[in-house]
């Protein structure tokens, strides 16, 4: 049963990144055409019951572009090389020797004393470059000194595949972290601490790129600008990036990704060929005193899309209040009019709603307070509530989301979780 109230909220999460999910697909069979008949026209609110139909056919539409197959040739490419060319199958001295060299290169001992020694590594890709070539005569990997990072092989039909990594433009340093190891020389009977602080140059542009017959199939294009980056404390500092992801015909685009110690925002589209299936858009404000642990969060915006048909916007006006009140009422649970008074505050601190192509809120969500009376235990909690414009109300997504109206999403969701688990594992 447990498995079946999980599946029902993951079925719903894929709803509501679905929820906007609308009478999707160009299907004409009878089923479609009835629903098409109760979709209510475009300037009128929709009833409960309309709205179920909505959000179940484009939430079948939406789980149709996200079949395992989409990805299997990749997934098959990726564990064919590992099967094949691993060091129990090929000689892969010269990998490990040049990975050797290239961490000599990026290590610099900065003191000495005793037997402790203090370094310094500075991760940059300029330092990780050369080809390297599956020899499937000799059973070795072959280098040859480049200006980029590349492995290059033969898949299981003999085609030629490379996975090359490219960077270009200038440079950022940041710190990253601080390390230690503890190094024991039996022969010596000498023990050494070294400690490393560890730093990263972050390059303008980075591409990554798998092809296979002279394809690509995936990859993977960032781009930064950290001119205003803090490189002793990144939460001070301001940078910003974009970032393309591309699985054969999937696309995810990431056009704006933004940083600073006032605020913050996200951009992202996911496109299947010509069709766009998500436009998502998140920003906060915030004010942060000492660190970024340190943070009182203002304002939270969020605008989702699903196949440009259905909106969920929502908006919180102080983020830090609201988890404030949710943190107080859970303190307070034995507390009836305590738990509420501070689950009514939170409320008011949100405005979630669902739009179907136009500015009219078809419904809204919140938090209701329920109690759990049993012989062992009696306590005050909540859960969000979804509201429709006509009036209608589910106390809990468990509820609006059953097992009778949502069987086939519910059926769908299933299936492809065990065409990724056939295909994973």
């Amino acid at each position: 049963m447990e498995i079946k109230k999980t599946i029902r909220v993951i079925a719903f999460l894929v709803t509501l990144v679905t929820f906007c999910v609308s009478c999707g697909g160009d299907d004409t069979n009878d089923t479609n055409n009835n629903q098409s008949s109760n979709k209510g026209s475009e300037s009128e609110t929709l009833t409960c019951d309309q709205q179920k139909q909505k959000l179940e056919a484009v939430a079948k539409e939406f789980m149709s572009y996200y079949h395992a197959s989409n990805f299997q040739n990749v997934e098959d490419l990726l564990d064919y090389a590992q099967y094949t060319y691993n060091d129990d199958k090929y000689d892969c001295d010269k990998v490990f020797s040049w990975w050797d060299n290239c961490f000599d290169a990026i290590t610099k001992l900065n003191s000495s004393e005793g037997y402790t020694n203090n370094y310094s590594r500075i991760y940059a890709a300029s330092n990780f470059k050369g080809h390297f070539n599956a020899n499937t005569t000799t059973k070795r990997w072959d280098y040859t000194p480049a200006s980029d990072l590349q492995f290059s092989f033969k898949d299981k039909e003999g085609n030629t595949c490379t996975a090359t990594l490219n960077t270009s433009g200038n440079t950022k340093r940041v710190y990253i972290d601080e390390s230690s190891e503890y190094n024991w020389d039996p022969r010596a009977s000498i023990s050494s601490n070294n400690y490393y602080k560890n730093y990263i140059e972050i390059p303008e542009n980075i591409n990554i790129a798998l092809t296979r017959d002279g394809s690509i199939i995936a990859s993977i294009d960032i781009t930064t600008n950290l001119s205003r980056m803090n490189s002793d404390n990144l939460s001070k500092g301001s940078y910003s990036a974009t970032c393309k992801i591309n699985v054969n015909d999937f696309c995810m685009t990431f056009s704006k990704i933004y940083y600073s110690p006032a605020n913050a925002e996200v951009i992202l589209t996911m496109e299947k060929g010509s069709k766009t299936l998500v436009s998502m858009s998140a920003s906060a404000n915030y004010s942060m005193n000492n660190n970024i642990q340190d943070t009182n969060v203002n304002s939270v915006n969020l605008s989702l899309d699903i196949l440009g048909e259905i909106r969920l916007k929502g908006t919180c006006s102080n983020l830090s209040n609201f988890t404030n009140y949710i943190d107080n009422a859970n303190k307070n649970d034995e507390n009836e009019s305590n738990y509420k008074s501070y689950i009514s505050q939170a409320n008011d601190l949100i405005n979630i709603g669902i739009y179907y192509g136009n500015d009219i809120k078809q419904a809204s969500m919140d938090l209701e307070p329920f109690q759990k009376d049993s012989y062992y235990e009696k306590y005050w909690y909540c859960e969000p509530v979804i509201k429709f414009s006509d009036g209608t109300s589910y106390s809990t997504f468990e509820a609006f989301f059953d097992e009778t109206s949502f069987k086939d999403v519910i059926d769908n969701f299933e299936g492809l979780i065990n065409e990724y688990e056939k295909m994973l594992y």
